[in-house]
């Protein structure tokens, strides 16, 4: 007969053997610093922004890349996207 596995309280257990402990993320990252949460925020706008200006249609999306900019300015200057 073969032995089941369960998940008890975050725990993958076969039989009466723990085989995996599971624990959130949340558990081994430390809170971000909210200087370093927004440069990450710009840089993920900034890199928007590089394949937008990329692409073969970029000509047609000036407007909407200028916005980007606007919009990635804002937030790096401490504003809200809103």
């Amino acid at each position: 007969m073969k032995k089941a596995l369960s998940w008890e309280q975050g725990s993958l257990i076969y039989g009466s053997k723990l085989i995996v402990d599971y624990k959130p993320i949340e558990s081994y990252c430390p809170e971000l610093i909210p200087q370093n949460k927004t440069r990450i925020i710009v840089y993920v706008w900034d890199c928007r922004i590089q394949k937008a200006k990329k692409h073969k249609l970029s000509w047609f999306l000036d407007s909407t890349i200028e916005s980007m900019i606007h919009i990635r300015n804002r937030l790096s200057a401490g504003g809200k996207n809103g």
